[in-house]
């Protein structure tokens, strides 16, 4: 790096090793990487990053530019067979003019077995990382390069799949000057991040770092809470996360509500299918979930899919149609599904939904046999893709209490997957029964929480402290249900304070957390 205007030179693949991984800690995979002049465009190893293990690729552009051909490909997923075997993390580290044409048909074909390669690693649910150092550009791309999980880049690294001078000699068109560099690709969302090369130790440290086990992953993908009947729980042992509802950052991206959340200290997000977030019928979904995917792995967390957005299906009628209105009843069930499939691509164990206002013009009998007839219709979705369901009783809305809950319930008979979210402000503003009771009666079915303060009789959601309801309890009773998903605090209404509703928030619930653990002996 140039110490006065921090120009990042060109490494080469040894130098790239000695400064990324521990001393001491590589070992070659093939042909020894250290020597004379490399013995081909890439070189493959071991080792670790601050104690962290992982497998490498790394491109050298002292060899032909760096252009891989028939070899190229062959050392790459010999690599990624490495680190599946050995059950490791793979990093690529790309520094190339894109693919050796001179090889002709034999350097193409390499395209198809990388691509199997990530592919075998991503289904065994290993990372992959590519650090864009340099030129990347060609099939290089298409290769390997934006097939990873988390894209990393150095600045005014370039990425791109054919060179400024190569579009203005073909068609005649001139890029802007920032075109392909790895500021421009950030801001588009087809980049993770960047790095100074004194940062990328530390960055990708964090990035190998394991995140906690999701619930799906410890609790089977089942409903309701574990049982604890008999022991004495505190606080300390509790197993659900916090999370922040999207839909309470109305005016912010998407992107910077994700970071701000995780560097508030939230572990989850309640994302709600909108116009401005995340639209569901955008025709660029593909590809947004990807990058989606890649930005919730980066920082760690949690999501639920919610599809409580206002205006999603109807400009002129919030919430319209519903599951229980005399028409469009089909938009709402591909809504839905839509939603189910979201969930399954960005790794989301549940898709929140509610019955809808009832439509005056149905008889009672009719809106029970539409709303079990959409309900089946969407359960038959999220078996197919392992998602689960969490039925929402809505104040103002056909099933707006637990009592009509169960009525729905014992109607449908449904599938295993068919659960419940529990909204704590609604249990203070309907229930019968004190709040902490509600979350008793539901552990059986409860697989999302919402929550935050209200008052009795009125549905208007407020933040903690402004309402009635006491939270130490109510925190301690899901520990002792057993609840090990994600508690989202759900503020719609406060978009034009955000950053610092959601920061008051999740002092508020550590604070009622750590309060609950002295009732215990």
């Amino acid at each position: 790096m140039c110490p006065r205007c921090d120009h990042h030179f060109l490494l080469t693949a040894p130098q790239r090793l000695t400064q990324l991984l521990d001393p001491g800690s590589l070992r070659p995979i093939g042909v020894p990487p250290l020597g004379g002049g490399p013995p081909e465009a890439v070189v493959c190893a071991t080792g670790t990053v601050e104690g962290r293990p992982l497998a490498l690729a790394v491109m050298d552009f002292r060899f032909l530019g760096g252009r891989p051909g028939a070899a190229v490909g062959k050392r790459i997923s010999q690599a990624a067979e490495h680190a599946l075997a050995e059950h490791l993390p793979l990093l690529i580290v790309t520094a190339s003019g894109g693919a050796r044409m001179l090889e002709g048909v034999f350097s193409l074909m390499q395209m198809a077995n990388v691509t199997e390669s990530l592919g075998r690693l991503r289904q065994a649910g290993l990372l992959t990382v590519s650090l864009v150092t340099g030129p990347s550009s060609g099939g290089l791309e298409a290769w390997f390069t934006t097939l990873t999980d988390v894209i990393v880049c150095e600045p005014q690294a370039r990425l791109g799949f054919t060179g400024p001078r190569v579009i203005d000699g073909t068609i005649r068109k001139k890029l802007p000057a920032a075109a392909q560099t790895a500021e421009s690709l950030l801001e588009l969302g087809m980049v993770d991040m960047i790095r100074r090369r004194i940062e990328l130790r530390p960055a990708l440290a964090g990035i190998l770092t394991p995140v906690p086990s999701s619930p799906s992953q410890t609790h089977g993908g089942r409903l309701g809470v574990r049982s604890r009947t008999g022991d004495r729980s505190t606080m300390d042992e509790q197993q659900f996360v916090f999370g922040f509802g999207t839909n309470g950052f109305g005016d912010h991206t998407l992107h910077d509500t994700l970071g701000m959340l995780a560097d508030l200290g939230y572990q989850g997000v309640g994302l709600t299918l909108d116009k401005h977030h995340l639209d569901p019928f955008a025709d660029d979904l593909p590809q947004r979930l990807v990058r989606l995917r890649r930005r919730l792995d980066e920082l760690g967390l949690h999501v639920v899919v919610e599809t409580g957005g206002r205006y999603v299906l109807d400009p002129w009628r919030k919430h319209y149609p519903s599951l229980v209105s005399a028409g469009g009843v089909g938009l709402r069930v591909d809504l839905l599904r839509r939603a189910v499939r979201i969930a399954a691509e960005i790794g989301s164990e549940v898709v929140s939904f509610w019955s809808g206002i009832a439509s005056p013009e149905l008889s009672e009998d009719q809106l029970w046999d539409q709303l079990l007839s959409a309900c089946t219709e969407v359960a038959e979705e999220a078996d197919r893709h392992g998602v689960l369901l969490g039925f929402e009783p809505e104040p103002g809305m056909f099933i707006d209490t637990l009592d009509s809950f169960d009525e729905l319930i014992k109607r449908l008979d449904p599938p295993d997957l068919f659960g419940l979210t529990l909204d704590i402000g609604h249990c203070q503003c309907l229930e019968p029964d004190p709040v902490p009771q509600c979350v008793k009666r539901a552990a059986s079915r409860l697989v999302h929480v919402q929550i935050e303060d209200m008052r009795r009789g009125a549905h208007e959601h407020l933040e903690f402290g402004e309402g009635e309801i006491d939270f130490p309890p109510v925190l301690r009773q899901l520990v002792e249900v057993g609840y090990d998903r994600q508690a989202t605090v759900e503020l719609p209404r406060h978009s034009h304070a955000a950053p610092d509703v959601a920061a008051r928030s999740i002092r508020f619930l550590r604070e009622a957390a750590r309060s609950s653990a002295p009732l215990y002996p």
